[in-house]
């Protein structure tokens, strides 16, 4: 489908998150040129000329299925204080959607012949979408143990589908799949930097809509589903674009779900480079590895990582279905987390706590 892509005027330049190093604007799918070859990877960031009430993004025209502005729900009388942003209410179901608006139009701006993921589920649902609706095609790769439902939707929009044995052999196939002419629409190094600046641009806007859904109140805490925190780094990326339009603003902290101990050991001293075992059945925010834009975030806000067990998970999942809202295991991590809190005394009765809900529950059925 062809539609104008029109890019941001008021982009000045890409920035290293982590040695500051800045670039031209382009594609840099290992992140920070100098940060990879020092053997500490780090992404890069759009720096703009200005900044204001709406949320810059790296094009004024972009295609589009409808994503963002999803609602922002008080769930608990119990805790009137606490609200669920939920993303399963963009098109494909998840907060991904966010993510493959931008991916898809730089990869059409760029002349890809389409868009290739390595995926747990929702980034491949996400991607096959857009791609089958704006007439790219997608590759779409993942471990033998995915979910047979999320296969039939991936093989009704289209998607080529690549299974492997282990998560890193999909980003081995992914790297080969960029040098055949597909655009990454996922992280393929390691150690990983996470997405694509252009993509995680895109989850920038969840922190805009959230103070515009609480008539300008910040939340005192943000809890999010983080594996390489693409999500956790965008949302962050909001909130401080909105302090610099307005320095009076309060900022959050940001608190990391994690399904057990990787960013909280890194927080705690480890080397964020290193890989962290485990294993969990919540399978979005799985993985044995972190970013530096994950570790950047929780320490720039004082925020920190809470691990939520597939038992609190599953308790957290099933107290939301009975008020009618179905989430997908690893995105009920959120409110676990805050149950969790509420009862260590670390989050507190009158505190604005938002939970991300990052994908709906319904391909898990």
């Amino acid at each position: 489908m062809a539609l104008p892509i029109k890019p941001n005027g008021k982009i000045k330049y890409l920035q290293c998150i982590r040695c500051g190093e800045t670039y031209p604007v382009d594609d840099y799918f290992e992140g920070c040129p100098k940060c990879r070859d020092e053997g500490n990877p780090a992404n890069l960031t759009f720096v703009y000329a200005e900044y204001g009430k709406e949320c810059p993004l790296p094009y004024d025209s972009y295609f589009s299925l409808g994503e963002g502005n999803t609602p922002l729900l008080p769930v608990f009388d119990e805790f009137p204080s606490f609200y669920l942003k939920y993303e399963g209410r963009n098109p494909s179901g998840s907060h991904k959607d966010r993510m493959s608006a931008m991916i898809v139009t730089r990869a059409a701006e760029k002349g890809y012949e389409g868009v290739a993921v390595a995926t747990s589920g929702n980034a491949g649902l996400s991607l096959a979408s857009y791609c089958a609706y704006f007439g790219l095609k997608c590759a779409v790769i993942a471990t033998k143990d995915l979910n047979p439902q999320v296969r039939r939707f991936l093989e009704a929009f289209g998607a080529e589908i690549h299974l492997t044995d282990t998560p890193m052999e999909r980003w081995e196939i992914l790297k080969r799949k960029k040098e055949e002419g597909f655009y990454p629409g996922s992280n393929y190094s390691n150690p990983p930097v996470g997405t694509v600046h252009f993509g995680v641009q895109g989850y920038k806007a969840v922190a805009y809509e959230i103070v515009g859904q609480l008539k300008g109140t910040v939340p005192a805490k943000v809890l999010v589903p983080a594996s390489r925190g693409d999500l956790l780094w965008g949302i962050w990326l909001g909130f401080k674009e909105m302090k610099q339009a307005d320095p009076s603003l309060a900022l959050p902290a940001m608190i990391a779900c994690e399904p057990f101990a990787r960013l909280s050991r890194v927080l705690d001293g480890e080397d964020y480079t290193r890989s962290f075992p485990g294993e969990t059945a919540l399978k979005s925010i799985d993985g044995t590895t972190v970013t530096y834009q994950a570790v950047k975030a929780l320490r720039e806000s004082n925020g920190f990582a809470v691990e939520i067990s597939n038992g609190e998970a599953e308790a957290a999942r099933k107290e939301l279905a009975k008020r009618g809202i179905l989430l997908e295991l690893s995105s009920a991590a959120s409110y676990g987390a805050y149950k969790k809190l509420r009862k260590d005394g670390a989050v507190g009765e009158e505190e604005v706590v938002v939970a991300i809900g990052t994908s709906s529950g319904f391909v898990e059925i």
